[in-house]
């Protein structure tokens, strides 16, 4: 055997073989991080959007019973701890065109008309009736501000007014400023790329940039 030939067999087993083993590690361990990073992300996010969507149920019920959003994180935990919920029976009653009639309305001759009325039937405690206990055992009206799996970080809540041709309605919003995803950008044009929320700070909306 050739010396040549001696040098290419120890030039492979030297340096070829375990460079390739050591770049099919690179590669391999590259690919587990990356599914890993993304498992992460994915669960990460699961727990947030949770959260969202309890705070968005509370945002709700707020405004129901006092006919804005709630723009502070102690009230709206007093609002949970301390605070009831009116539970609500809606009736609708018709009044014929007779009656429409015999009670003097002028416009009596065009038809039917039907009056809602609302009967208090029952008042709840805010946690127990949006979050019993058998459903969700480990809710904590305290923790509701902060970020699940963050530490001490707090969701970002923006509530107020706004006027939306000439009409000024309630706005909503809260997001996690914090993402886990370094492809979450706040100025991204995507919606659904922006950092997790829910609602709008200039629309009347409570949707989340997920759904």
């Amino acid at each position: 055997m050739s010396k040549s030939k001696i040098f290419a067999i120890i030039f492979t087993v030297v340096v070829v073989l375990p460079l390739n083993i050591f770049l099919g590690y690179l590669l391999i361990n590259g690919v587990y991080e990356k599914i890993t990073l993304d498992r992460n992300i994915s669960e990460s996010e699961a727990r947030v959007i949770g959260k969202l969507k309890q705070i968005r149920e509370i945002q709700v019920a707020y405004q129901e019973r006092y006919g804005e959003y709630c723009n502070s994180w102690d009230t709206l935990t007093n609002f949970v701890k301390e605070d009831t919920i009116y539970t609500l029976e809606k009736r609708e009653i018709i009044i014929t065109k007779a009656k429409r009639q015999k009670m003097g309305d002028k416009n009596w001759w065009k038809g039917d008309s039907v009056r809602v009325e609302y009967d208090t039937i029952g008042r709840d405690q805010v946690a127990e009736k949006l979050f019993p206990v058998k459903k969700f055992p480990t809710f904590s009206a305290d923790s509701i501000r902060y970020i699940p799996g963050k530490g001490e970080k707090q969701f970002e809540l923006t509530a107020g007014k706004y006027k939306v041709s000439g009409v000024t309605v309630d706005v909503v919003e809260v997001k996690d400023p914090f993402p886990v995803d370094p492809t979450r950008k706040e100025d991204s044009p995507n919606r659904t790329r922006q950092f997790l929320r829910f609602g709008s700070q200039n629309s009347a909306t409570v949707s989340g940039n997920w759904e």
